[in-house]
């Protein structure tokens, strides 16, 4: 079981209440993912959350609204991790943007593979992190090398910047939802069978349009 002790592009801290808010918050989400894991999600209560950080029950709704909040927020906050960890596994390569795309989603399913808990836990909400209008002004490293490669690919395909944000938005939903199925209920097929209409269904999404001759 990995951990999951990683946020999003969070804004500079500044002052020392500020700190202690986000620690509390962050204690309250390492909480919750240890007692999903080990209770499933509808067998845990906000309570139990709060009694295991050490957090007033009280204090919990000054940071989400309810059970289902932090449950969103445990989904974006491994989604980012799992997407941080597959990224910098295909940073160094020297492939084309379809073929890294590729080349993340086999680290993405690996990673399912080898993390039966993190699938069980997540169902099929696995997410792109964070919405289009915070990625295109994100200052996190991850999601700038991204939102550049993206560009970068635009220019190369004919395919406008935002369809390709759609494109892996969807792709990645579609890996998530198959993969829990595939390694889960070994429905429609074990994984093992499923991965290559995956990144067959990957380089055709992502191919570049046909120039008018």
């Amino acid at each position: 079981m990995k951990t999951v002790d990683i946020d999003i592009a969070l804004p500079a801290v500044d002052s020392l209440i500020s700190r202690k808010k986000e620690e509390k918050r962050k204690r309250l989400l390492n909480s919750a993912y240890d007692c999903f894991i080990e209770n499933t999600i509808s067998g845990t209560s906000i309570a139990e959350i709060c009694d295991r950080a050490g957090i007033a029950k009280g204090t919990f709704y000054l940071y989400f609204k309810d059970k289902e909040d932090i449950v969103r927020a445990l989904n974006k906050r491994i989604s980012y991790q799992v997407l941080s960890k597959t990224y910098h596994s295909v940073s160094e390569s020297s492939g084309s943007f379809v073929e890294n795309a590729v080349l993340m989603a086999s680290e993405l399913i690996q990673y399912f593979e080898e993390d039966y808990e993190v699938v069980k836990l997540m169902k099929k909400d696995f997410v792109w992190p964070i919405d289009e209008e915070q990625f295109l002004t994100s200052t996190d490293p991850i999601m700038s090398e991204i939102r550049k490669d993206i560009d970068t690919f635009a220019q190369q395909s004919g395919i406008s910047s935002h369809q390709i944000l759609v494109r892996i938005y969807a792709l990645i939903c579609m890996i998530s939802s198959i993969c829990y199925s595939s390694i889960i209920d070994k429905f429609p097929a074990d994984i093992v069978t499923v991965k290559p209409e995956i990144y067959h269904m990957i380089r055709s999404a992502l191919q570049p349009e046909k120039k008018p001759e």
